[in-house]
């Protein structure tokens, strides 16, 4: 009886036992299936907290040392910066070449400027010496106009007449109509190059209006010359290195005239002084020339 007991009691402790564990067993199961949200949270936070990363020399390992990824933050702010000092090297590249290109536009540009002004001032001081030697020395002899075989002598009476019935004005053998402009040409013969030469054209100012005089190269050279004088124009010039007018003679002076009146005219050249480079006098006396100089009129 007392052996059936002892029996008894150790089923029924066992059966405890094992109703014990059974109910542990399940109370577990019903936390981890049905819990709260708050307590999933948690137990995901405690995942996310257990494979945590650390840097070690500049790379991320795990918990074992193992390698691993930089953080996705990390890496996005990297790029970024790197991205931003990227942009900001660009822009700054850009402007310095910006500049040194313009520095070297201007500096070309000036430099050119510069080489241009250079090169006209060159030029016109060039210019200039030429002029100043064109005004010096005597015109080529091929270039000058000689004494036409039908010129008249250039001294005459310097007698005029009008006459209201003719119909037009004679001078130097031809014939004008009122308002006919009228051009004597002088030429001019010295046995030698002259040194200087002194002289006047006188003309009737009622027959004729004067419109122009000048002096033909080389004579104008060194040379003054007066056409403002009612019914005259008086001229000189000098020059030491001479004047070439030797045979057969050469254009000397213009005058031009506009007809006034009918009837005739005639101008005159008298010349006061005419002196060669041996000295000797070619003028003589009343304005006529000698020693063998002489000067012819040709009117057109």
């Amino acid at each position: 009886m007392a052996q059936k007991e002892t029996s008894s009691k150790k089923k029924l402790l066992s059966g405890s036992l094992i109703a014990l564990l059974a109910a542990s067993i399940i109370t577990a199961s019903l936390a981890g299936c049905g819990g709260t949200s708050g307590d999933k949270a948690t137990a995901d936070e405690a995942v996310a907290t257990e494979i945590v990363t650390e840097e070690v020399s500049g790379v991320y390992v795990d918990k074992d040392g193992k390698l691993v990824s930089a953080p996705a933050n990390e890496e996005k702010a990297e790029t970024k910066t790197n991205k931003s000092a990227d942009t900001q090297t660009s822009k700054t590249n850009s402007k310095a070449n910006a500049d040194t290109n313009t520095k070297t536009n201007n500096n070309t540009n000036s430099n050119t400027n510069n080489n241009s002004t250079n090169s006209n001032t060159n030029s016109n001081s060039t210019n200039s010496n030429t002029n100043t030697n064109n005004g010096s020395g005597t015109k080529s002899n091929t270039e000058r106009k000689t004494t036409p075989k039908n010129a008249s002598e250039g001294k005459t009476s310097g007698k005029s007449q009008e006459d209201s019935a003719a119909k037009d004005l004679t001078i130097g053998g031809k014939s004008y109509k009122v308002g006919d402009t009228v051009v004597c040409t002088y030429f001019l013969e010295v046995p030698e190059n002259m040194v200087n030469f002194q002289g006047k054209v006188t003309y009737d100012s009622g027959m004729l209006e004067k419109t122009n005089a000048y002096l033909v190269e080389p004579a104008n050279y060194g040379a003054l010359l007066n056409k403002d004088i009612d019914g005259k124009v008086v001229f000189n010039g000098s020059m030491l290195s001479g004047y070439d007018f030797t045979s057969p003679g050469y254009e000397f002076l213009v005058v031009e005239y506009k007809v006034l009146k009918t009837g005739t005219t005639e101008p005159s050249i008298d010349f006061d002084v005419i002196t060669g480079t041996s000295d000797k006098s070619y003028a003589g006396s009343n304005g006529a020339l000698s020693g063998g100089a002489n000067v012819w009129a040709v009117y057109s």
